[in-house]
């Protein structure tokens, strides 16, 4: 479908849409795949930031 995965379907009576949810697979890997690189960047600065909380901890208990 080039409407993006929703189709509306007109019938005489009532009017319904429907959803493709085969072509919302790709969407939602790659929406999965863009939040793991941010996921994986902040345990990056995290780690980094308790790195150097030690470090601090440490100047101060050698006063």
């Amino acid at each position: 479908m080039s409407d993006g995965g929703l189709g509306k379907h007109n019938t005489n009576v009532e009017s319904y849409t429907t959803i493709n949810y085969i072509g919302f697979i790709p969407i939602l890997t790659q929406g999965v795949k863009e939040q793991q690189v941010i996921i994986d960047a902040q345990n990056e600065k995290i780690e980094k930031l308790e790195q150097e909380i030690i470090l601090i901890k440490q100047m101060i208990m050698a006063d």
